[in-house]
């Protein structure tokens, strides 16, 4: 009974508010639980991580960096001396 006099008083921008509050208590534990559970597989599986972090150089024309492995700057066309190992 007083549940619903609460309800009635209150008004749609505040019940909305209140469903997306009510949301985002159930939506967010689970989007973590999710993403802890992939990064968990992934651990077990030997992958690598999504997120790849490569070495770069910087171009000497236009000072943009590349990766390390780029044999012409994508940028301006700057070719790159081959290393002799």
């Amino acid at each position: 009974m007083l549940l619903s006099a609460f309800a009635e008083s209150v008004g749609a921008p505040q019940q909305a508010a209140g469903a997306a509050v009510a949301v985002a208590f159930v939506a967010l534990p689970y989007c973590f639980a999710r993403a802890i559970e992939g990064i968990r597989h992934e651990k077990e599986r030997g992958e690598k991580p999504l997120i790849r972090v490569s070495a770069t150089k910087r171009c000497p024309d236009c000072a943009e960096n590349v990766r390390d492995e780029a044999l012409k700057c994508h940028f301006c066309g700057f070719r790159f001396p081959e290393l002799k190992d």
